[in-house]
């Protein structure tokens, strides 16, 4: 059997087992994941059990204090209005005996006086309100005294209420100054008859007993954070009936089935199968009973009236009860926490036999590769060693072995053969490179010996024409000898710069060309080079310019190769722009501080095709407008040759018709900072 088929089987057999173990697992997760909700959701009953006895307990104190400062105020209006009916029977029957008068402005009579009732009733108010947080007015629609008088909207609202409703109190909030003020309003009723009597002359309105001359209004600070103050003011029992909603559906839920509350505000939901437990079933119906109980004093609570000790004990039994159903609620949570521990050990259990099958698989897996892949690759990787080093003698291993280790044998053996045969094809790739060598060795030694021969009578030419041109030993009358010596003089010169050309493009070749490195101005440069070509550029008509920043960094090069660089370049750049063109040259440093040159034209520019073909040595652009010069065709491959030995790179951007721009780049390390 092959290895991959083995391989298979075992992998295949481990998956099985995996997938199985896995759907077990998962499905005791699952169980455990439910359980850990339930458990969650079981412990938040003890939470909303204390939730329900604060809610219950906060609206009766909030009920209470309500309660209190009304049952307060009502016991203090019967004893203003005992005290008025006191003073009226008493004081003021023997003052009107004793023919002492009543006034409502104290101080300003000359002879003996006495205040009105409401007048001395005013005068206790303000005396208690200076040193209470309560202020208490008498007020009325029709007031003997104008300064008492209604006043807010809120006074007229208790006027017209209490007139309806005299034997009850009239009770409104409101915020002045950033403060909570309670207002409590009762009826000042006539209970003495001359007290009727005498608001009768004074206000011309007939008044009896019993009948409403003006209200009291009693106001009371309360607090100074109005909003603090606001639950205070308005108990209720919505935080108790949330609590006990999920409360109930949780019990219900845990013990028939069925949906619950996830959270508090029962904004989702979650599902759930009935505890199928005893125990746990007894346990449920015992926090029904408290529940029930429970919800029972709430009611008597929310309904009941009375105060003193009724209402403690039912506050009292309501907390007993709280704390029963927290009880409870946790012996619950605590059954089901071992119920849902015995799932848990199997999930462990599952775990265990999984891992060790697993881990059995995994050595049966580590012998097997080891025996069938890994140490027949250690002794093929050997081998590979000494067949690298050479040695195409030795035998391959597990030639027969008829699985996948077996071919890699039998193609390591083609992979002996081969590399028999590379070696004795490398055997005769030498022998044509030493060849080849001595052939460039002789070109170049050819070379060297041709220029030297062919430059010394060439030398000869170019001066003897040069004489007979300036008319040394004698003018040449005859134009036809002068156009011939003009032209051997031109010839000569061309063919000097040919040879130049071909020798140092040769020497660049054979790596024979030795950099003279100093560090160039390249305004210098730039200035020569362009005095090279002015008179070629004026010549033709050429606008020719330079730009060097003040600030340009030395180039660390060749100053020689790099002036044949630029003399090559601008004149490739006048030789193809016509009359009435310009020829730019340029240096800058890029952003990474490189020096670049470009040099730039509006020439008759050239294709793709025709810029490869200028690089290509001897090979010339085929113009009308370059053949009235001629060239050697070495300029442009010479130059990027130079540039290259620089470690610099030239790149050419032309089209046809518009000009051309060719950027040299030179490498960073060659911008010197001396400079």
């Amino acid at each position: 059997m092959t290895i991959r088929a083995t391989f298979a089987n075992v992998l295949l057999v481990i998956m099985l087992v995996v997938f199985g173990s896995s759907v077990f697992v998962l499905q005791v997760l699952g169980r455990a994941k439910d359980d850990a909700d339930i458990i969650n959701a079981l412990g938040r009953q003890r939470m909303l059990s204390q939730s329900m006895g604060k809610s219950v307990l906060g609206f009766t104190l909030g009920k209470s204090v309500l309660g209190n400062i009304e049952r307060n105020i009502l016991e203090f209006d019967k004893y203003v209005t005992a005290m008025r009916k006191v003073y009226t029977e008493v004081v003021v029957t023997e003052a009107a005996k004793a023919n002492v008068d009543l006034t409502m402005t104290l101080g300003d009579s000359t002879h003996p006086y006495l205040p009105f009732p409401a007048t001395f009733t005013r005068l206790i108010n303000t005396e208690y309100s200076a040193a209470s947080p309560t202020n208490i007015s008498i007020i009325s629609e029709n007031p003997i005294n104008p300064e008492q008088g209604l006043e807010s909207e809120m006074d007229f609202q208790a006027n017209a209420f209490l007139k309806n409703n005299p034997d009850r109190t009239y009770y409104a909030a409101k915020e002045d100054n950033g403060k909570l003020v309670l207002n409590y309003y009762t009826a000042d009723i006539a209970t003495v008859e001359d007290c009727a009597a005498c608001h009768e002359d004074l206000e011309g309105i007939e008044y009896r007993l019993g009948d409403l001359m003006g209200i009291r209004r009693y106001e009371i600070l309360f607090s100074d954070d109005p909003a603090a103050a606001h639950s205070a003011l308005h108990p209720n029992l919505d935080e108790y009936r949330e609590a006990e909603t999920v409360f109930s559906s949780t019990l219900l839920a845990a013990k028939n089935g069925g949906v619950y509350p996830a959270d508090r505000k029962s904004d989702s939901f979650k599902e759930t199968e009935a505890i199928d437990d005893s125990a746990m079933q007894a346990k449920i119906v015992e926090i029904e009973q408290a529940l029930a109980q429970f919800k029972r004093s709430v009611e008597l609570i929310d309904l009941s009236e009375s105060v003193g000790l009724s209402r403690y004990k039912i506050i009292e039994e309501l907390m007993v009860l709280s704390n029963k159903l927290l009880h409870l609620s946790d012996q619950l949570v605590s059954q089901y926490t071992v119920i849902a521990n015995n799932k848990q050990e199997m999930v462990y259990v599952s775990v265990i036999l999984s891992l060790l099958f697993v881990s059995l698989a995994s050595l049966f897996m580590y012998f097997f590769f080891y025996s069938r892949v890994v140490k027949p690759l250690g002794e093929m990787t050997k081998y590979m060693a000494g067949l690298a080093s050479g040695d195409t003698q030795a035998a391959v291993p597990y030639r027969g072995h008829k699985d996948e280790v077996g071919e890699i044998s039998n193609a390591m053996e083609v992979f002996r053969l081969t590399a028999i045969e590379r070696a004795k094809a490398e055997e005769k790739l030498k022998e044509a490179i030493g060849k080849a060598e001595e052939v460039s060795k002789t070109k170049s030694d050819f070379l060297a010996n041709m220029s030297h021969e062919l430059r010394t009578p060439l030398n000869a030419i170019i001066g003897f024409s040069n004489a007979m041109q300036e008319g040394v030993f004698g003018s040449i009358d005859n134009e036809k000898y002068k156009e011939y010596i003009n032209n051997i003089h031109h010839s000569g010169e061309h063919l000097l710069a040919l040879i130049g050309d071909i020798l140092d493009l040769s020497k660049v070749e054979a790596n024979a060309i030795k950099l003279d490195e100093t560090d160039i101005d390249l305004a210098e440069v730039f200035t020569a080079t362009k005095k090279m070509v002015q008179n070629r550029a004026e010549t033709g008509q050429i606008e020719l310019t330079s730009m060097v920043p003040t600030n340009m960094p030395p180039l660390r090069g060749d100053e020689r190769r790099l002036k044949q660089i630029l003399v090559n370049l601008l004149s490739n750049a006048v030789k193809f722009t016509p009359a009435g063109g310009y020829v730019a040259m340029e240096a800058r440093c890029d952003e990474q501080g490189a020096v670049v040159l470009v040099v730039s034209d509006n020439g008759i520019g050239m294709t793709e095709e025709e810029v490869a073909t200028a690089l290509d040595v001897f090979g010339q652009v085929d113009s009308g407008l370059a053949r009235n010069q001629e060239g050697t065709g070495l300029g442009l491959p010479l130059t990027k040759a130079l540039i290259e030995l620089h470690g610099g790179t030239m790149e050419i951007l032309s089209r046809k018709g518009q000009g051309t721009r060719v950027t040299v780049r030179f490498p960073r390390e060659r911008t010197s900072m001396t400079g």
